[in-house]
């Protein structure tokens, strides 16, 4: 089944941390959280207040940065992916 986002959502494969950092340092169990960065799978429409569409600078495939504490999960076939509303991404990771 494909998914397409409605206005104002995107769906997002959220990455997995690294269990450690760059120096070598291993993060216990209780230190993860959700993790902050994805790849943009699929995305709805934008409309600003004036009711006119909007070219989103990210685009599906894109890393992006977003904020973690503003995300509906949904889990299909034992995949885990993010609906995140387009002002929650802070950034695209080049």
């Amino acid at each position: 089944m494909k998914i397409k986002p409605t206005e104002g959502f995107v769906l997002i494969k959220p990455t997995t941390p690294e269990p450690t950092t760059a120096s070598g340092i291993v993060l216990p169990e209780v230190s993860k959280q959700l993790p902050q960065t994805g790849e943009v799978i699929a995305v709805g429409k934008m409309v600003n207040e004036k009711g006119m569409f909007i070219v989103p600078e990210y685009k599906v495939g894109d890393l992006v940065l977003y904020k973690k504490w503003e995300v509906i999960k949904y889990r299909q076939d034992n995949k885990e992916s993010l609906f995140i509303k387009h002002k929650d991404i802070i950034a695209i990771l080049e």
